[in-house]
Order: C-alpha cells, then sequence, then structure tokens
C-alpha cells in the first residue's frame, strides 16, 4: 500500500532529517509524528536514490525551472510505500527496488527525485520516495514546479492499480498492493499505523487465549481426579478400581512433572487476565481511533476534490462560458422560432379565412352579376319595345292632329 503528502519549504528541513534519521542533540533520532523506532535495526536503512544533500538539492532543482516564490507553494511530494504483510521478507529489497524503478518512470526520474529512504527499524518496513514535482507547462513549454499537475486526480486513482501491475510483471505473482485499505483510496500515515498496531494486538491476544485455554485444560485434567472411586456405606474410605487406581497413578505422575509449570500458570492467571483486558480495552480504543481516522480521511478526500474542482475551475471558466453562450443563443433561436411558429399559425389561419370570406364574397358578386345581367336584358327588351311604342306613336301623331283639328 501507498500514501501521498504534498509539503511546502516550511516543513521539508524536518522531515528530511527524519527520512535520514539525523539525531538530536540528545541522541535521539528525529521523528516526524508517533514513529516507534527500534535503534537496534536503524543500521539496516538504506537510500536507493543518489547520494545527495536534500535541501541543497531542492533549492538546486526549483531554481533550475520555474518556481513561484510563494510561502504555500508545494516543493516536494512524498509517497510512502510499504511492503505487503504476506510478502517474503528476503525480497523486500527487491520490492522497493522496482517500486522505486516504478516511481521514477511516473515522475520524471532521478533529475527530481530529492531521496529514497527505506525505513527496517518501524513497525513496518516503508519506503519514503521524495521529489521536486516538476512537469511541462503546456503553454510555453518550460519545465516549472506544480504539485498540482504532477499528481492529478487521475494519478491517484490510478496508482495503486498500476504499480501493482508493474510488480506483478517484475516478480509474477500478485505483491498485494491493491488490498483492503487501498480500495477506498489513500489512507493516512496514521490510519495505517493504527492498523498494524490492531493488528499485532490481535495476534498477541490470540497467543494469550491459547495460553489460557491449555491452562484451562490442565485444570479440568486435575479436577477428574475428584471424581475418582465410591465411597462405602459404612466408615469413611473411598474404594477404587485398579483402573481408576492407574488413571490417579498417572494424574499424579503428571501433576509432579508439570508441577512448576501449574504453579506458574496460576501465579500468571491473573496478570493474564488483566493483560486480556487491557488489550482488548485497548483494541476497542484503537478501532475508535481507526474509524475517526477513516472518517476524517473521508472528509479531507471530499474537501480535496471540492478543492480540485475549484482549482481547475479558471482553466475551463472560458469554455464552459462559451458553451452557456451557445446554449443561450440556441434557446433564443428556438424562442424566436416558436414566436414565428405562432404568429405563421396566426396568420395563416387569418389567410384561410380571408380566402374562404372572399370565396363567399365572389360567389355572390356571381350570382349578382347573373341577376344584373338579366334584369340588363329585361331592360333591353323594355327598351326595345319603348322604342317601338314610340315609333308607333310617331306614326300616329298626324292622324290624332287631323282629329283634333
Amino acid at each position: 500500500m501507498a500514501h501521498m503528502e504534498k509539503y511546502a519549504r516550511s516543513a521539508v528541513g524536518q522531515l528530511c532529517q527524519h527520512y535520514e534519521r539525523k539525531r538530536l542533540p540528545g541522541g535521539e533520532y528525529v521523528k516526524f509524528g508517533n514513529e516507534d523506532i527500534d535503534i537496534t535495526l536503524t543500521e539496516g536503512n538504506y537510500n536507493l536514490a543518489p547520494d545527495r544533500k536534500q535541501i541543497d538539492f531542492i533549492n538546486l532543482r526549483c531554481g533550475e525551472v520555474k518556481c513561484m516564490n510563494r510561502k504555500d507553494v508545494n516543493v516536494m511530494v512524498s509517497w510512502v510505500v510499504t511492503l505487503p504483510k504476506d510478502f517474503p521478507q528476503e525480497r523486500s529489497r527487491e520490492f522497493f527496488e522496482q517500486s522505486y524503478k516504478f516511481l521514477n518512470q511516473r515522475y520524471g526520474g532521478e533529475q527530481n527525485v530529492i531521496s529514497a529512504f527505506v525505513h527496517v527499524d518501524e513497525s513496518t518496513p516503508h519506503m519514503h520516495y521524495a521529489f521536486v514535482p516538476v512537469v511541462t507547462d503546456k503553454k510555453s513549454g518550460r519545465e516549472k514546479v506544480s504539485a498540482k499537475e504532477a499528481i492529478s486526480k487521475g494519478d491517484l486513482l490510478t496508482f495503486h492499480k498500476d504499480l501493482e501491475k508493474a510488480l506483478y510483471r517484475h516478480f509474477g505473482f500478485t505483491v498485494g498492493v491493491l488490498n483492503g485499505a487501498t480500495k477506498e483510496g489513500n489512507l493516512s500515515i496514521k490510519a495505517l499505523k493504527l492498523q498494524s498496531e490492531v493488528e499485532a494486538l490481535s495476534e498477541k491476544k490470540s497467543n494469550l487465549q491459547q495460553a489460557v485455554k491449555s491452562y484451562e485444560n490442565l485444570s479440568v485434567d486435575v479436577t477428574e481426579v475428584g471424581a475418582i472411586g465410591k465411597k462405602q456405606l459404612i466408615g469413611k474410605n473411598i474404594v477404587i478400581t485398579p483402573e481408576e487406581h492407574s488413571t490417579l497413578q498417572e494424574q499424579a505422575k503428571a501433576y509432579r512433572t508439570n508441577r512448576q509449570e501449574i504453579t506458574t500458570i496460576r501465579e500468571n492467571w491473573r496478570e493474564i487476565e488483566e493483560e486480556r483486558k487491557r488489550l482488548k480495552e485497548r483494541e476497542k480504543r484503537l478501532k475508535a481511533e481507526s474509524d475517526k481516522a477513516k472518517r476524517e480521511i473521508a472528509e479531507e478526500r471530499k474537501k480535496a476534490v471540492q478543492l480540485w474542482d475549484m482549482a481547475t475551475m479558471p482553466e475551463t471558466f472560458q469554455q464552459r462560458y462559451n458553451l452557456m453562450e451557445q446554449k443561450i443563443e440556441d434557446l433564443t433561436r428556438q424562442l424566436n422560432n416558436a414566436v414565428s411558429l405562432q404568429e405563421h399559425e396566426k396568420i395563416t389561419r387569418k389567410c384561410s379565412d380571408l380566402a374562404l370570406h372572399i370565396h363567399e364574397l365572389e360567389g355572390i358578386i356571381k350570382a349578382e352579376r347573373k341577376e344584373l345581367g338579366e334584369v340588363k336584358s329585361a331592360l333591353s327588351g323594355k327598351y326595345r319595345e319603348i322604342q317601338r311604342l314610340e315609333q308607333k306613336i310617331d306614326e300616329l301623331s298626324p292622324r290624332t292632329s287631323f282629329i283634333r283639328k
């Protein structure tokens, strides 16, 4: 399993001293957190990276590339890679060497590596792979320090799977990087140590329970002696059979042989019970702390996702703005089209009504024209008749004058 942290300049000094196991003036090793260091194993620690003065190298590398001069700039990233519990101990160095190779390929090679100290003097062997997060700027093409781009959200999601694949290609078997602690993401160092401590306490508890069980079995064997024999009806004597006598002898012989062990177990019984109670309480407390740590990790992961979204928002704001503008234009066009369509339908209905009215008027006009034609024809006949009558009157006029005279 592995865990990643980013650090600004203010934190790298103590961390680098812890990595290389620097001693304080009183002789105690520099610690980062609550590590339990077994000084008898410290000589077994080793560094897989080139031998460098860590702080000087950080300053040198940051000076070679573009690095913003701000206190909150993370100039160091550290991956803590822990040796899986069931991995063969005799191949532990090979495991860390392959992990170191994988990390170099992923984060720019040894030109960025600060150190890679392997600690075998703590509860679980692990490697601190520290490097300067140098990336290439997409716009200018220059190298720059950017922990946000070097350790992206996608990088965190695929890290354990990619490491497991790389180790499988080398060893030919599943190493166990992907386990219960890494399925949901990266646990904090505190949570990993708590988990290891809980496992150690569980194993110690199992051993104590086995010791108690052996004592209980021995107690049963001894107490069974009291059930041997039958009391006589008269007197206080107890009569036993030869088989029972043989069993009693074997029990007595076993008791004499294990007398010291029985006495020791009896003396330690109360201490074992008290120790078991203390371990149970400690296990309960550690479980509560582990659950709390997991909740804190979940909250931190949630905050990290929110911060990531906020951090990446400026880069895509223009694209989002353009997309929103395009959507607004499309909606406006659709609205205009919808209004035009409504007006078109309204005009179409009016045109249809007008066409129907015109058709009706044409029918009326046609009928009136027909009737007017008939009237005109009748008037023509009347006019001709009037002309005929006038002509006849004219013809009769002389005669009428003669008669009047």
